[in-house]
């Protein structure tokens, strides 16, 4: 999945955007998973991929460490949308 814009405009838009997109899209089934997800460890392969100085913080959930992966394989296309877009 591409990261595309929701909203444009100040922090709590934008998170408001982003409840909306998942209140709309989340399945129920994604939830429970993400809900697991915040007190699992991480597993070895998305310790693997993580940038190194994650990779020793053992405090890290698997959703934590989903969300760190998911932003260093799209951190470019979010620059490029953000310098597209703006920001307030």
């Amino acid at each position: 999945m591409n990261p595309k814009v929701l909203s444009v405009g100040k922090h709590i838009n934008a998170l408001a955007a982003a409840d909306d997109w998942l209140n709309q899209n989340e399945t129920e089934d994604a939830a429970h998973k993400t809900k697991a997800w915040l007190t699992e460890e991480p597993t070895e392969k998305q310790i693997s991929i993580l940038e190194n100085r994650l990779k020793l913080d053992f405090s890290l959930t698997r959703y934590e460490t989903s969300a760190h992966i998911t932003f260093k394989l799209n951190k470019q296309k979010i620059i490029d949308i953000i310098a597209e877009h703006g920001t307030d």
